[in-house]
């Protein structure tokens, strides 16, 4: 099981705070956590979670570059994400459904670490993510869903989504 985690309570104090009232959904800040099974991958980085959400929709493009090539992303396709202290590659295999992450935690000094995990999988776990994500902010801050920058990652969300459908014939 993949998934994304943060503090529903830090979510709260973020949307609420005056640098996110100033800023907008571009400016969310939040401690995440990676989890490939039981393995966080990150480590509970501060990060900005739109610029994290669009790396990882753009790593999927630079995996699947021909399911992608008429599709425009607002990331370029790049298999690096970067999450301040905490970096991981995507690399596919012979076996384009069979995903490599190379990973460092800021906890992890000089030192890289390997996990296998299914394409399929982390897609959905990181689309079901940034939508309860979403669920979360509109429920505390409903007003957002006019924020250029949350309708952008919406609607990067949306693409990938039917890039899912399209790649592995049904909806999440």
């Amino acid at each position: 099981m993949i998934r994304i985690t943060w503090n529903n309570k830090e979510l709260e104090e973020e949307i609420l705070s005056e640098n996110f009232k100033e800023g907008g959904f571009g400016y969310l800040n939040l401690t995440l956590k990676m989890f490939i099974d039981s393995v966080d991958i990150i480590g509970g980085s501060f990060t900005f979670v739109k610029i994290f959400f669009n790396q990882l929709y753009g790593a999927f493009k630079c995996i699947d570059s021909e399911g992608f090539r008429n599709i425009k992303l607002f990331a370029a396709p790049d298999n690096r994400i970067s999450a301040h202290g905490a970096e991981f590659y995507l690399n596919s295999k012979k076996n384009k459904d069979l995903i490599l992450i190379k990973y460092q935690r800021v906890d992890m000094i000089n030192e890289y670490k390997h996990i296998e995990v299914s394409f399929k999988e982390l897609i959905k776990g990181v689309l079901e993510s940034n939508e309860h994500l979403f669920n979360q902010v509109l429920e505390i801050h409903p007003g957002i869903k006019n924020d250029p920058e949350f309708i952008q990652l919406k609607q990067e969300m949306e693409i990938v989504k039917g890039w899912y459908k399209n790649r592995y014939g049904k909806q999440l």
